[in-house]
């Protein structure tokens, strides 16, 4: 995870993780919502000698070091590469790799 003030700027600092975070993944979707970023489902390709993987779970953090799990068992099968959105008081979910519907 990195940061910066001002995304055009070289001044990006990486930051390191505080307890239990969610595994390396990519195509997870991202959204700040309520005050909270989170960090939805995504995957992880089969590459030689590693399993691929299609998460299924859920994160959010405060302050992008410390993480919490709020489900590792979402009600929509795990997917990557989908659109995350809040809108109207909601997160919604839509499509992506390896998405039931």
């Amino acid at each position: 995870v990195w940061c910066s003030s001002v995304a055009v700027s070289r001044s990006w600092k990486q930051i390191s993780p505080v307890g239990t975070t969610f595994a390396y993944r990519m195509g997870a979707g991202l959204v700040v919502f309520n005050d909270w970023m989170w960090l939805i489902s995504g995957g992880r390709l089969q590459l030689p000698g590693q399993s691929g993987a299609s998460f299924q779970d859920v994160w959010r953090t405060q302050d992008g070091a410390t993480w919490t799990l709020v489900t590792s068992s979402a009600p929509f099968s795990g997917r990557g590469f989908h659109s995350v959105v809040a809108f109207r008081g909601m997160l919604w979910l839509m499509g992506g790799h390896g998405a039931d519907s």
